[in-house]
């Protein structure tokens, strides 16, 4: 019994260490993904995270409404293709937050700047909580 036992027990162990052996190993860094993908000598590339509030300038449902949303849609999608606009998407709007953009630049003027050119910028909602950040790419 307790032969048994003992086996069981380094059965454990040794599925244990194999686990944390697999666990430890550090990914291979891949510089060539990294630069790809807009990465500096260290492999982190600069992104400004943006929480977007309900501004004071609330647009009714309407024609005006489902067209300045329309172009704020199509701006979005024109700053992806462009790899300027990592992610954006939606809140809940509790205490006002509303949406949220991550965008694939260097500085929050820049962000600032890419943001004014979509049209419901300056009409429904305030440009809040700017994070600057950097994310390893590889």
């Amino acid at each position: 019994m307790k032969l048994i036992l003992n086996a069981i027990l380094m059965g454990a162990l040794a599925c244990s260490a194999l686990a944390q052996a697999q666990v430890q190993t550090p990914p291979k860094y891949d510089a060539e993904l990294a630069k790809s993908l807009g990465a500096n000598d260290n492999g982190m590339r600069k992104y400004v995270f943006v929480v977007l509030r309900t501004g004071p300038n609330k647009v009714p449902a309407g024609q005006e409404r489902s067209e300045m949303f329309a172009g704020h849609m199509a701006n979005i999608q024109r700053l992806a293709n462009e790899r300027k606009l990592a992610y954006a998407g939606p809140l809940d709007g509790v205490d006002g937050a509303r949406g949220i953009f991550i965008f694939a630049v260097e500085s929050i003027d820049e962000a600032r700047a890419l943001w004014l050119q979509i049209p419901s910028s300056s009409r429904a909602k305030w440009w809040r909580s700017t994070i600057p950040i950097s994310v390893p790419q590889a």
